[in-house]
């Protein structure tokens, strides 16, 4: 797995770091992606001048928005046996095939498979493009050998002005050895090679991720957007990663006083769900919706309960005309596709979540007004439906 990650990463940095017209060369791919793939659902004639046409459609977007390179691997014939790539000297071709038709053999040179194949490469290079290079799997690594933590630790100086110590990408026992361990038995802590006791911390936030040190720029390009009031990338970074604050310290301190803690989970759309979505054949341009998604997420295990109805709110609104409706309240209302199940969890959404979303985006200052918390805005089990629907429907 880590050898596909890491693949998946070079590919990105060596062909598609530098593309100039990101969001249109997706555009483009995506609408390639559809017409490749209906050629193979319907059966590829070799004899259809559509595919012709759309062949050399293909060709003028590698020519427009990528390298030679590129272009040769999607024009290149299928060999019969197709080596797994070891040598670091291979040519990025051996790399790509590893990657696209991994664990495929005795793949002939006929003109059926070689569309099925300028089918898979457009795929996994729209897929790589709209990642960064960051490849799925990476949610899927081991938590406790991949498992990063960064801290935020705001205290008071000699001069009584607060401070802010920052410290990135450490492995949990590092983490709990140096800063939370001395923390909760009142020991002193070193924040940037000064001793501070801990009646002048203030607050400490805990951050968690499974990404490598090579991993961490590409993360900053794909979400850059999200964090604007902070310049260092470092603290770009640490306002992305999810929050695990509570559950680092409670666990903690049940190894030191032997008291149970609680646990709480960090995602609002589930891993797998975005996964499906990823791997949806829509007629559609998903890409927002999975940017949405993660978005959403990112909002979840930070805490934002505010934002929380309105993202959830705005992927009701986009989803709509998969459904063949002009909005939600459509789908809510006219959709029967779903089942009486799928109904209701709509008539839910349309009843309960549209006028709390509503409600906080055109909300006004009072003397006293209650905050969201996790529960107030949990409406994940609806969207869960909504968003399998979409994939049910997109298939």
């Amino acid at each position: 797995m880590e050898k596909e990650i890491d693949q998946y990463r070079l590919f990105f940095e060596t062909h598609l770091a530098k593309v100039k017209d990101r969001a249109q060369a997706l555009k483009d791919m995506q609408n390639l992606c559809i017409e490749y793939s209906n050629f193979i659902e319907k059966g590829v004639n070799i004899l259809d001048p559509e595919i012709t046409r759309v062949k050399s459609i293909a060709n003028q977007m590698l020519n427009k928005h990528f390298d030679e390179k590129l272009i040769e691997e999607f024009d290149k014939e299928i060999k019969t046996e197709i080596k797994r790539s070891t040598d670091n000297s291979d040519h990025w071709g051996l790399v790509f095939l590893d990657i696209v038709v991994s664990g495929i053999q005795g793949v002939d040179q006929s003109k059926r498979d070689k569309v099925k194949y300028q089918n898979q490469f457009l795929i996994l290079l729209r897929d790589c493009l709209r990642d960064y290079g960051l490849h799925s799997s990476i949610n899927k690594r081991n938590a406790d050998i991949y498992g990063r933590y960064s801290i935020r630790i705001e205290y008071q100086d000699k001069k009584e002005d607060w401070c802010h110590y920052y410290k990135m990408n450490l492995t949990k026992q590092v983490l709990l050895d140096k800063y939370i361990t001395p923390y909760l038995n009142d020991n002193k802590l070193r924040l940037g090679g000064k001793a501070t006791t801990t009646d002048k911390v203030n607050s400490i936030i805990i951050k968690k991720s499974l990404l490598k040190d090579e991993e961490i720029r590409l993360f900053l390009l794909k979400y850059n957007h999200l964090v604007k009031e902070h310049k260092s990338p470092e603290h770009k970074y640490f306002q992305l990663c999810p929050d695990v604050t509570e559950y680092v310290i409670n666990e903690a301190d049940v190894a030191i006083t032997g008291i149970e803690a609680p646990k709480h989970a960090t995602a609002y759309v589930h891993e797998s769900r975005m996964e499906e979505l990823m791997k949806a054949q829509s007629e559609y341009d998903l890409a927002p919706l999975i940017q949405l998604c993660e978005e959403l997420n990112l909002s979840w295990s930070n805490g934002h309960y505010m934002t929380i109805p309105m993202q959830v709110r705005t992927i009701m609104n986009f989803v709509s005309p998969i459904f063949g409706c002009k909005n939600f309240e459509g789908v809510a209302n006219n959709y029967s596709g779903g089942g009486s199940s799928f109904k209701k969890h709509m008539t839910f959404l349309q009843s309960s979540l549209k006028h709390v979303a509503d409600g906080q985006l055109h909300m006004q200052a009072t003397k006293k007004q209650a905050l969201p918390n996790s529960i107030s805005v949990d409406y994940s089990s609806p969207l869960d439906a909504l968003l399998a629907q979409v994939i049910n429907v997109s298939q």
